[in-house]
């Protein structure tokens, strides 16, 4: 494959292709080119936040002191609390689940539905290498018992909560964590 960078149409947008030597499926409707990424979308959110490595993210979220942390991906990227929640109000939609029902769809099932769709939109938006600094925490509440919620670490390395049923902040008062994966 052969990488060319240049201007889409005339328009003064630039923008990232790849040239198939021999492409298995054929040509595709570019002919021989396919779009890789618009260099303008990519500035907005590839030079917002901080990257952190996720050993970085572990050593923060360890403040929590967690029973156990799991992490799938190797880098992440840390955004401003303002943006990570555009991103929370521009996908998170859940009036489109189920009705919250004990044990059957609750706050576990919330924050996992939660978490993939702000994955999903990151996905579309953002064309670099580092998954959101973000996941799904199981603790134990002071007053409320054992609950799921998302932790968000922002650009200055706070750790912050948001409830999966509403996508608002949250200030819990943990008594233990038992689970933090990305």
């Amino acid at each position: 494959m052969e990488y060319n960078h240049g201007w889409q149409n005339n328009k003064n947008i630039p923008f990232c292709i790849v040239n198939h030597l021999r492409h298995p499926a054929g040509p595709n409707r570019y002919g021989d080119r396919t779009m890789i990424f618009d260099f303008l979308k990519r500035k907005k959110w590839e030079k917002l936040g901080t990257v952190w490595t996720s050993s970085g993210v572990k050593s923060i979220l360890n403040t929590l002191k967690p029973k156990e942390i799991h992490f799938r991906d190797r880098d992440y990227r840390a955004l401003p609390v303002k943006d990570f929640e555009q991103i929370i109000f521009d996908s998170w939609f859940p009036n489109d689940e189920p009705a919250y029902k004990s044990e059957i769809f609750d706050c576990d099932d919330f924050a996992v539905c939660f978490m993939a769709d702000i994955k999903r939109r990151w996905a579309n938006i953002s064309h670099g290498q580092e998954s959101l600094a973000f996941g799904y925490i199981a603790a134990i509440i002071e007053g409320l018992g054992n609950h799921a919620f998302i932790w968000q670490m922002d650009d200055d390395g706070n750790v912050n909560f948001y409830e999966p049923q509403t996508g608002k902040r949250i200030h819990y008062k943990m008594l233990s964590v038992l689970l933090v994966e990305s």
